[in-house]
Formats: C-alpha cells, sequence, structure tokens
C-alpha cells in the first residue's frame, strides 16, 4: 500500500480497515503547560512536531472540571506530578453536590481549551492531522470532588473507600441531578470543541468498570446513561470517539455497545484480553494499546522498543492504533519516547 497521508492512516484504520502501517501516539501531563490555552497550545505541538505523531491528543490540566464548579488552583505549584495546588475548596459533603449546576459550554476553564483547539487547528496549515480533546465520564468529577480515591491502572481499590456506592441509595435524586447537570454541560462544551476545529474525543472512563469493584447493574444504572448521551452529542456531530477504560479488570466487553470507534485498554494488566485476537469480538470496533506503560520513564528505553516492535511484528494482520496502555509518566526521557516512535520507523521503513 502507498504511504497514507496522517488523517489517511487515522481515518482508513478507523473504518477498521489496514492502513501502510498503524497510526501511532503517546500522551502525557506537562505540568504548568496545560490549563492556559497558549501554554497547552504549544506544549502540545511542540509534543507532536519533536515525535511526528498521526493525530494530536490534547491533554489538559487534570483539574479543570473541578474547576469549573468551583475549585481554586495555584498552577504554578504541582503538589505531585498531575496535580496542581489546591487553594480553595468548593466541595466540603455529599450535600455540596448541589453546586453541580449545568455551566455553558465555554466557562471558565473550558474557554480556554475551546481557545486552545483553535490555535492548534490553524497552527496546522498543510498538516492535515486529526485532533481529539480529553473528557471523562461523569462520575469522575463527583469523585474528585469529594475526595474520593481514583480507581485506575493497577492500583488497588475497595468499594468501602468510595461513598459514592452509599448515596447512589441514601441521595439518588441528589446524585442524579449532579450527573445530568455535569453531562448537560459536556454536551455543550463537547459540541464547542468541535466547532472549534477538533475531530472528536479521548473519553476515558478511568477504572468505573473495574470488576469487583462495582456492579454491573450499578454500572448500567449511574455510569452508562450519562456516557451515552455525551457519545451520541459527539456522534451527531461527525465526531470520533477514542474510548479509554483503564487499568486491571477493566471490562473492555462492557463497551461493545457504546458509539464509539476506538477501545482502548490495558492488554497487559490482569484481568483483561489481549490485543492479539482481539478482532474477533470487539464487533467492528478498532482496538489500540500494544505498549506497557508503566516502562515509560524507569530507564528501560531498550525494553521499550522491543516490546513496541514485537507487538508491530505480531500484529501486522490487525488494524489497530498504536499506544501505550495510558498515559505515561511525565518524567519519561526523550530516549524513552523515541525508542517507542523509533521501533514504528524500523518496522514500517517505507511508511
Amino acid at each position: 500500500m502507498s504511504k497514507c497521508s496522517k488523517r489517511e492512516r487515522v481515518m482508513t484504520v478507523l473504518q477498521g480497515k489496514k492502513a501502510d502501517r498503524p497510526p501511532i501516539n503517546a500522551y502525557w501531563h506537562v505540568p504548568g503547560r496545560e490549563r492556559k490555552a497558549e501554554d497547552l497550545f504549544q506544549s502540545t505541538m511542540e509534543n507532536y512536531e519533536k515525535y511526528d505523531w498521526d493525530f494530536i491528543k490534547i491533554h489538559p490540566a487534570a483539574t479543570i472540571a473541578k474547576e469549573i464548579w468551583g475549585n481554586v488552583y495555584d498552577y504554578s505549584i504541582y503538589e505531585n506530578v498531575i496535580y496542581p495546588k489546591l487553594v480553595s475548596k468548593a466541595f466540603k459533603s455529599a450535600d455540596d453536590l448541589s453546586l453541580f449546576t449545568k455551566k455553558a459550554g465555554d466557562f471558565g476553564a473550558f474557554g480556554d481549551m475551546i481557545k486552545a483547539v483553535e490555535l492548534i487547528k490553524a497552527s496546522l496549515k498543510e498538516d492535515d492531522v486529526p485532533i481529539f480533546m480529553t473528557m471523562f465520564t461523569p462520575v469522575h468529577y463527583i469523585c474528585d470532588a469529594l475526595g474520593v480515591p481514583t480507581v485506575r491502572r493497577h492500583q488497588p481499590a475497595s468499594r468501602e473507600d468510595n461513598v459514592l456506592f452509599t448515596l447512589f441509595k441514601e441521595k439518588p435524586e441528589l446524585m442524579r441531578n449532579a450527573l445530568q447537570a455535569i453531562t448537560d454541560t459536556f454536551v455543550d462544551y463537547a459540541e464547542r470543541i468541535m466547532d472549534a476545529g477538533a475531530d472528536g474525543f479521548f473519553y476515558a472512563e478511568i477504572g468505573w468498570a473495574r470488576a469487583g469493584y462495582i456492579h454491573k447493574s450499578e454500572w448500567e444504572s449511574w455510569i452508562k446513561p450519562y456516557d451515552i448521551q455525551i457519545l451520541e452529542c459527539i456522534r451527531r456531530k461527525g465526531g470520533k470517539i477514542i474510548f479509554h477504560t483503564c487499568g486491571m479488570k477493566s471490562n473492555p466487553e462492557w463497551f461493545l455497545d457504546y458509539p464509539i470507534d476506538v477501545l482502548h485498554w490495558d492488554q497487559g494488566a490482569e484481568g483483561n484480553p489481549p490485543l492479539e485476537g482481539s478482532a474477533a469480538w470487539l464487533n467492528g470496533i478498532v482496538p489500540m494499546g500494544g505498549v506497557n506503560e508503566m516502562i515509560f520513564g524507569t530507564g528501560q528505553s531498550e525494553r521499550i522498543a522491543e516490546e513496541t516492535k514485537n507487538t508491530l511484528e505480531k500484529n501486522k494482520d490487525l488494524a489497530y492504533i498504536l499506544a501505550p496502555y495510558c498515559s505515561i509518566n511525565p518524567n519519561s526521557t526523550e530516549e524513552d519516547i523515541f525508542a517507542f516512535r523509533n521501533a514504528m520507523r524500523e518496522v514500517y521503513p517505507e511508511a
């Protein structure tokens, strides 16, 4: 097959067809350069241009939505690799969930995200590459507001540590009102992001589908209906959707009836199916993944290159997107990332 443009490569694979090679991408937080529109634009484009990704995934600050609903942060001070310092907390108890009211899709920090998309789109000029903004399932923002530990990757998680399972039973109306307000806000936001030039969204479930943590009936009642509203809105606007279910035991099969184009899961984690052979059960949804994100930033560039090449060699008959299983360590070195990127060039030198 002749060499594809980046858009041709991505869109061909999203149709379930093999392109000249799999599209490739990796993503990570850039602390201090992910909140203001100009900073996010510049850091995103620097990484895109340096590593020559096949699509652009915009990776905003993890606290954007909490800021929308009242928290205040100092983005000049990061208390760990992805969270800036919390200056003022709006949510102090479950009753404060009433603070989740519908906001305009360009309110506050959302306006900066829209501007970042506009700047990225305008800067591409002749380089026709798909753009995806990042969004999370609505229930994630309630967890964050109440300080519930995030369920993701290989971290253990207990239902007893999450007050939401109690609130589902004891304060269902408060919970549904909050979830619907978040959903309505993100529907408006999604439409504005698409109008600004994005091709779609990278939509993350975090670890909410983890087996042994949530019952499927709870997931179908409190998570899925709100996901579907947002995803269907994106689809109506003509957008493409990369969907991520995070970490171990993440039940990727639960999402086969979602209106999504790509399913991204941790193929190396406990209880999850492999990338190999996934086309047989994905019902036309395109898989994404192939490389262990946990080895980035650990001084194992050679292992990254070896694992990447092994994945590429074993899946030459599969239409898929090559990526780490999740976001990589922000402290990953250029050597790590180039080891991943250049492995593609070694296996597909003509593409």
